[in-house]
């Protein structure tokens, strides 16, 4: 095994030697069986104009114009960047929380409310496709084929080739609590497109577990979910956790939609583990996929949960290479607000993986956020390359406060997930944004969030230093686009508050 995983570094450093091109981070991934389903905006997605060579990306108000002509969008939820037509401009899926159900909700064959839509009613898609080139974002939202009603939202999108035609299928996972015949329920309706030969999407069923009998929809609460080729047949495969509490291991069930490869999936219990976030890889270089899932860390004087129960942790569930996730179960320390008050950040929201250090093995990196979302810190595990993590770095967005340590001031302050300390980035782009050959994050999160758009920049050493589109734009890195026509502009525009980004709004106090 030893001498696997040192053959494995080597041909890691050699890589990382030359210039991180689409070929050598292919190589990368090959080695540590990462995949990025829409999570990486590639250095040929770069836009080169008269003002320079710079990534030319969507700016909140693009997502807001586009929120402000459809009546039927309550907010925008996430992006997801990658190739809808083969041009080598990278193309983007935008996803929305929708106002209603346009027709009547029932109860599925799994037990969790879906939307029913009369024939001949009103469908839309929960999301927008567009493709990108260097002047305009062509929507092609018509191009997608759908036969029923896709469900309240559309979570973290996903962009991946699932039937290896070299076009990018879109997943939509969605996660949504709601009332029903006064009792409550967690789950949504997934939805699967996959492309043909015309330039289209067709919507396609699955099957197996969780997977409503009359409309082929999966219906868990996949408030987390990851893609990789989890059986070793060649294609990729998805898993989304489901909310619920099980008497399994971990308090929990994931569930893996196994591929055909043509697009068609199977729906399996896979893992035992109660998670909000997932990612996947080889994080102990054995060469077979693995999965990390987190449920969250509850403290015992806030809530009656603690971190001596399974469900309520960060874990490392290692892989058979079969598809299964149920033997190994290895706990990630718990993250605590390194900047003095001794905060405890319960929650995990969302994982990537990645050799942020270029040590040759995969390290994790994801928004950790307190009780009702009270502080949120961007917290960086470096691996040992045996799958064990320890804390190496934290980016504050806004941290827990010193004066937390006391409940009662706690209480006091923070009532609802609707608080001045709730910020986070709930969905994390890999991007090297300055092209020095390590991969930086740039946070992708709702628009009401003030964090969307903010690049986590890699200091090497697995430090990192928040960067605000502002100071991105600044350095020449990045221009913005705010519709569907114009190339780059001179000025910094595309952002509806520009006061924020260079005084922003945590408290600086906290940390002296």
């Amino acid at each position: 095994m030893n001498s696997l995983k040192n053959t494995l570094i080597l041909l890691l450093l050699i890589t990382y030697n030359s210039s991180v091109n689409s070929e050598n981070i292919n190589n990368i991934k090959s080695i540590l069986k990462v995949e990025f389903f829409g999570n990486y905006i590639p250095k040929e997605a770069k836009i080169n104009s008269s003002l320079g060579s710079f990534y030319f990306l969507p700016s909140d108000l693009f997502q807001r114009n586009h929120k402000s002509k459809n009546n039927q969008v309550y907010f925008i939820n996430h992006m997801a960047f990658g190739n809808l037509d083969n041009d080598g401009i990278t193309d983007l899926i935008m996803s929305y929380e929708m106002e209603v159900c346009p027709g009547k909700l029932r109860l599925s064959s799994v037990g969790v409310p879906t939307c029913e839509v009369e024939e001949g009613g009103t469908k839309y898609l929960n999301f927008s496709a567009f493709t990108v080139t260097e002047q305009t974002r062509n929507n092609i939202n018509k191009k997608f084929k759908q036969f029923s009603y896709l469900g309240r939202n559309c979570q973290r999108p996903i962009l991946a080739d699932f039937n290896s035609d070299s076009i990018d299928d879109v997943y939509c996972p969605s996660a949504y609590g709601h009332m029903f015949n006064d009792n409550f329920y967690f789950g949504g309706a997934d939805a699967v497109f996959i492309s043909n030969q015309n330039g289209e999407w067709i919507q396609t069923k699955e099957i197996g577990d969780m997977v409503d009998d009359k409309t082929g929809l999966y219906q868990g609460f996949s408030h987390g979910v990851t893609v990789n080729d989890i059986d070793d047949d060649g294609d990729l495969d998805i898993i989304t956790p489901h909310i619920k509490w099980e008497k399994t291991k971990g308090g929990g069930k994931i569930y893996c939609h196994f591929n055909d490869g043509e697009g068609n999936f199977n729906v399996k219990h896979c893992a035992d583990q109660l998670a909000f976030a997932v990612t996947t890889g080889d994080y102990n270089g054995d060469g077979i996929v693995d999965l990390i899932a987190s449920g969250g860390w509850f403290e015992k004087k806030l809530y009656s949960h603690n971190s001596s129960k399974k469900h309520n942790n960060t874990v490392v569930l290692f892989g058979d290479g079969k598809g299964n996730f149920k033997n190994g179960w290895k706990k990630i320390p718990p993250a605590y607000d390194i900047y003095g008050s001794k905060y405890m950040f319960t929650s995990v929201v969302d994982l990537v993986s990645w050799d942020f250090d270029r040590d040759g093995d995969l390290d994790i990196s994801g928004t950790t956020v307190g009780p009702l979302y009270a502080g949120g810190t961007h917290t960086i595990w470096s691996n040992d390359g045996n799958g064990n993590f320890t804390i190496a770095d934290q980016i504050p967005m806004i941290p827990g406060k010193k004066e937390w340590a006391s409940i009662k001031a706690w209480k006091n302050e923070i009532r609802s997930e609707s608080n001045p300390y709730n910020s986070y980035c709930g969905h994390t782009i890999l991007i090297d944004i300055n092209d020095d050959n390590l991969m930086d994050m740039y946070c992708d999160s709702p628009t009401q969030d003030r964090h969307s758009g903010w690049i986590f920049l890699n200091k090497g050493e697995l430090i990192f230093e928040k960067i605000s589109p502002y100071k991105a734009w600044k350095k020449g890195w990045t221009n913005y686009y705010i519709d569907i026509s114009g190339g780059p502009e001179e000025e910094f525009i595309g952002y509806s508050d520009k006061d924020f980004f260079e005084t922003h709004w945590y408290y600086k106090s906290n940390f002296n």
